[in-house]
């Protein structure tokens, strides 16, 4: 949970989302530049 999975974009690379990528990457802990145990979205994560 603390790394990007595969086929998320990053700032090092950012490309156009899939459509299912869409959504989680809003609350993506990397993408932010948080730790998932600080981000408010953590429970998405969990389920």
């Amino acid at each position: 949970m603390t790394t990007p999975r595969r086929g998320f974009a990053t700032r090092a690379a950012p490309r156009v989302p899939n459509r299912g990528d869409v959504f989680m990457l809003q609350f993506d802990p990397v993408q932010l530049g948080e730790t998932p145990g600080d981000h408010p979205a953590l429970f998405l994560y969990q389920s």
